[in-house]
């Protein structure tokens, strides 16, 4: 425990909820803490913290559930990286294309054929 807990930026915190957990699941302790070390592996500590600090708020005292709160804390970062993106509009600027005018075609042909009058 001492282990994964050193991997937080709040090691007692990270103890007081490590210890939180194994009083829910003390017979797969060792299953609970690969579950947590794995999941912090290649994560910003501040995004750890969140978790930490969201699973002793809203008592989630488990491995899978830590994790599920670290993924779910990543997807948030991830989609507000995503919307501050400056997006071109379409109608901004000139295009290559502006000056270009479709083909008009006259509808009579085709209002003929449509009526029956044109034998083919």
């Amino acid at each position: 425990m001492k282990t994964v807990s050193e991997a937080f930026q709040n090691q007692d915190k990270a103890m007081r909820y490590l210890m939180k957990v194994q009083t829910q699941y003390p017979r797969y302790m060792r299953d609970q803490l690969k579950i947590i070390s794995d999941s912090i592996k290649n994560v910003p500590p501040n995004l750890s913290t969140q978790a930490l600090n969201e699973c002793l708020k809203s008592r989630f005292y488990s491995g899978s559930e830590f994790k599920d709160v670290l993924s779910h804390l990543m997807r948030q970062q991830q989609s507000t990286k995503h919307t501050k993106m400056n997006i071109k509009q379409i109608g901004s600027g000139q295009s290559d294309y502006s000056s270009m005018k479709p083909e008009v075609r006259d509808l009579d042909p085709y209002l003929e054929v449509l009526e029956g009058t044109v034998r083919s």
